[in-house]
Formats: structure tokens, sequence, C-alpha cells
């Protein structure tokens, strides 16, 4: 795959100040220039523009934006210097952006007509309309182009440092290394223009395939599909995770949030907002609550008084339902009053959970063990692993997650040797939900999978032992949750397990294999009644594109 040097630059409406119109969010114009700074630390084909540009549009190009293109002359001399650059930072970026596209934009806006219209906010549509026709044909540029270079206010330009494969046997691993740098274009109010530097971020991106899999010869995403070889997939799986953490990043710049007053109270702790679908706000979506005051100078400030999530989400696009109104519900609060301003908290939609657990009621016969001198084993202590998405935006059921679960426990036979080491095992899936009651929730829910048990015994008068068996299990669980942060729950809960049966067993002395007894296998309980204790971490940013393929159908 042919390197590819691309630049992609954008252009956002300037926005209104807070203190004209506190908790109003301002939409934005974005125009693309169409250009991804490469480093040369990028292996050459390992960025796919087609690829990226798809996940651009679902996480970058989204609803709170107008999304347009723009051109410019000066951008061919813009992507040769860029692309002669060694390293990029954001002051080497900058001073050739505004040594050659921000020259152009600042000749543009610096006409004294367009420096008058943008001081006056012209509102008569045929007065914008010629002006912008008129002076169009003088800057080389269609009315179009100059209408949205008249109401742009940011640069963004993606760049990329580093991006690669390794290779372990027959897994091959990718990982891909940038961010984003903002450049704000700012007007003061004698007209004169400038491209000034104002936000810069990074994160990463991680991608794997296995050589051989069948799941990993196509990669989809909304109605595409991709026919990959192992490569390609582990680098769609990369920059997929790379964009999802590029687009949280992008909400937390205080521009881009949305914000929006509370319009009414419903009850104690609900209340209305004007935010919906046309906003790009999808059902469980989190956001503080803020209050404004003034100081003893007269500085407009605010504080958080609160914090919540969508619960009701109407869908107000295209004029649709103009008399309805979201509702947002709020965990935690101090007197929140209609007029008080929400901000939006990004999150992934992904949540970690991390739960030492200890249980006391597992069963495994003695006789497994044998010719071992062993004891019935019925406790083991260990932790769980659980990775859960939510998925209220496309079933439209609030707090409802689809789960993965790996834990892993020591037991202890009591066999009387020093090299001993006996496991236990377990992967899971299912669903969940949490029961809210301001910051304390009710999570229950079910699963079902397999659980795992491992023994490897060296003994001086036997051998070396192994010993291994795997049951079906289905189990039911609940969870105690205290929201410590918006990002952060304490966890206490229990989960008993039900199991249908073992589905395999084995057993080798010295490499010779022999039969374990049906009746003992049938006595075997792997699972048993697990207690917990741990935490939910509420993820932004995160390396791997775990759930990612469901995001396409976010509907609510």
């Amino acid at each position: 795959m042919k390197k590819i040097v691309l630049i992609f630059i954008a252009f956002a409406a300037i926005v209104m100040p807070l203190c004209a119109q506190q908790g109003e969010y301002a939409r934005k114009s974005v125009s693309s220039l169409g250009y991804v700074w490469l480093g040369p630390d990028v292996q050459d084909g390992a960025f796919d523009m087609d690829v990226f540009s798809l996940f651009l549009s679902s996480y970058i190009e989204v609803d709170r934006f107008d999304y347009n293109d723009l051109s410019l002359s000066s951008l061919g001399e813009f992507k040769r210097r860029a692309s002669s650059l060694r390293i990029a930072s954001v002051n080497s970026l900058g001073e050739i952006m505004q040594e050659t596209v921000g020259r152009e934009i600042v000749k543009i806006l610096s006409d004294p007509d367009i420096q008058e219209s943008r001081r006056l906010n012209i509102e008569d549509e045929s007065a914008r309309i010629r002006l912008a026709q008129t002076k169009g044909r003088e800057f080389g540029l269609t009315a179009e182009q100059l209408e949205i270079l008249m109401n742009s206010a940011y640069i963004y330009l993606p760049y990329v440092t580093y991006a690669d494969w390794e290779r372990d046997k027959d897994d091959v691993k990718y990982e891909i290394k940038g961010g984003i740098i903002w450049y704000q274009l700012q007007v003061d109010k004698d007209g004169k223009t400038q491209i000034v530097a104002v936000e810069s971020s990074q994160t990463n991106g991680q991608g794997s395939a296995t050589i051989g899999n069948k799941n990993h010869k196509s990669y989809t995403f909304q109605n595409k599909t991709f026919d990959t070889t192992p490569r390609e997939y582990s680098m769609c799986a990369g920059m997929h995770a790379w964009t999802k953490n590029l687009s949280v990043n992008m909400r937390q710049i205080p521009d881009f949030s949305l914000t929006a007053q509370i319009l009414e109270r419903r009850s104690k702790k609900r209340f209305t907002t004007s935010l919906g679908r046309k906003d790009g706000v999808f059902l469980d979506d989190t956001f503080r609550v803020l209050e404004y005051y003034e100081d003893r100078e007269g500085n407009v400030k605010s504080k958080r008084v609160g914090f919540g999530r969508i619960v009701k989400n109407v869908d107000n696009r295209n004029g649709k339902n103009p008399n309805k109104h979201s509702e947002i519900k709020l965990h935690w609060a101090k007197k929140v009053m209609p007029g008080a301003v929400l901000q939006e908290y990004p999150l992934l939609g992904l949540d970690l959970k991390i739960t030492p657990f200890f249980t006391g009621d597992i069963y495994i016969p003695r006789q497994i063990f044998a010719p071992l001198n062993a004891d019935d084993v019925d406790a083991s202590l260990g932790i769980n692993i659980s990775m859960a998405y939510n998925l209220a935006p496309i079933i439209g059921i609030t707090q409802t997650y689809a789960e993965m679960e790996f834990a892993v426990g020591m037991i202890d036979p009591e066999i009387d040797i020093s090299n001993s080491n006996n496991f236990l095992y377990s992967v899971y899936g299912g669903l969940s939900r949490k029961f809210w009651i301001g910051r304390t929730a009710l999570s229950l829910g079910g699963k079902a999978g397999i659980d795992l048990m491992s023994s490897n015994n060296e003994d001086p008068f036997y051998g070396t032992t192994t010993i291994g068996a795997g049951e079906l299990a289905a189990k039911a669980e609940a969870d105690l949750l205290y929201m410590l942060a918006p990002n952060f729950q304490l966890s206490v809960g229990a989960s008993k397990g039900f199991p249908t049966g073992v589905i395999f067993s084995n057993k080798a002395i010295n490499g010779n294999e022999i039969p374990i007894n049906d009746y003992f296998l049938e006595e075997m309980d792997l699972s048993g009644m697990r207690f917990k204790v741990g935490f939910n971490w509420l993820l932004k940013q995160w390396s791997f594109n775990a759930f990612a393929w469901l995001d396409p159908l976010k509907r609510h």
C-alpha cells in the first residue's frame, strides 16, 4: 500500500460568548481540506486514509458540526513543507500553517468589506449572498466556500507519529500513535485575524489478528466490509480504537463540548433539556451541572453542582417533535434549579470492572488428583476482570450492558509437594442492568460461560501429573454500586453459578493419559457462590476496540 501523506484541516464557527447566553451550544461549521500529517516513523502501508475516513464520519464528523469541504490555493505549499518535517510539533506545524494556509485566510478575512460583515454579523440573506459572490470571485473562491471561511474559527490537524506492526509467531500486533492539534482563527474587534494554537491532544490505538483465523479475513464497520489480511485487520482495529479515543478528546474541548440549560423540573432529580438527537446525544450520555455566579470583581465563574445522564432522548432532527424535550436524571446535585447549565462529560461507553472474589462452596473431589495425596477442594480466591458495553443507545433501555468476563482463581488441594500449581479459570458473557437511586445502584445480571480447572504437579515419586477439566455453567449476579466520582464506582456483590455438566477432562502422568472416573466429574462444581469487592471504571480512553463494531447500531 503506497504511503499516503495527507492533511486534514477543519473550520468551526466562532463560539458565542457564554455571557451572551449561558448554556446555549453554538453549532460549529467544520470544513475539511483532506490532509493528515504522517511522520517518518509511520511504516509504509500502516495508515489507510479510506479506513480513517470511514471512522471519521462516525466519531469526528458528528452531528454537533455542520461539515463542509473547503479548498485554498496555498494547500499544496502547506503539504510540501509539512511533509518535509521529521518531527511534528504544535509550533512547527503552526508556523507552516500561519505562513501558508493561514496567510491566505488572513488575507481574505482582512478585506474591509468582509471584516465589516463579520463585525456586524450580517442577517440579511440576500446581502450576505451578494457579498460572498462578489468577494469570492475576487479571491478565487466560490460563494459557498467564502461563506464557510467567513464563519470559521478553528483549524484542526490530525497527525500520526508512529504506526507499525509486530509479529510473534502467528500473532500480528499493530499500534498507532498520534492526535489532533487545534488552531483557532482569532479575529479582534478591529478585524485583525491570526491563527493561534489552542489545544493539542495525543492518544494511541492497538489492534491484533491471528494468521489463519477466519474471523480476521474481513473487517466490517457500518455497512462496509473490507477484505483483509491479518496485518490489515489489525490495522483497522487499531485505527478504530485510536479514532474513538480522538473523539472523546475532541468532546472534552470546552468549545466543542455540548452545553444546554435545564428547562424545567419533572421530579426531585429529573429535569428537561433542549438537547436531543440532532446534537448527537444518546441515551445514558453523561453531563455535569454547572451554576454561574459573579465574584467580587464582577467576573463570571462557574461551579459544579451536580452530575447526571440522559434517560429520555427526543429525536429532534429535521424539526421533529418541536414541543418535546429530552430528560436528564441527576445522580447527585446541590439544589439544582431550572436555568442551571449542563456541560457534556464524554465517555467511551465502556466500563472496566475489577473485582477480587472469594468462593467457599466449589467442589473438586480429591479423587480427581489421584494418585497424588490430596484433599477435597471447596474454596478459591481470585480476581474477575470484566468489560461492559452500554447498550442503551442501541436498544433504548437505559443502563443495560453487554459484558465479557474473565476470571482466574487459586485453589489448594493441599498436595504435600513444593512444585504444585492449581488454578481455576472462567470466561463468561451476558447482560446486566443498573437501577439507580441517587449515587447508589443495584446491578442485576446473568451470564453463561465455561469454568476450567488446571493442575500441574511435580512429584518426586510419580513425576509430572497434569489434570484439566471444563464445565459449562450459567450464573446470576447482583452488585451494589456507589458512585465516588462520575467515572468511578465502588462495587460489592455476589454471583451464584449453576453448572450444566463437564464437557471435557484429561489427566496425564509423565505424558501417559489416564481416565478420570465419570462419577467424580459429575460431582464436581467449579462455579459456586462468589463474593466480590472491587470497582467499576467508566473509561474515557481505551487502546483496544472492544465492542466497537456495535457503535454504528446506536439509534436512541
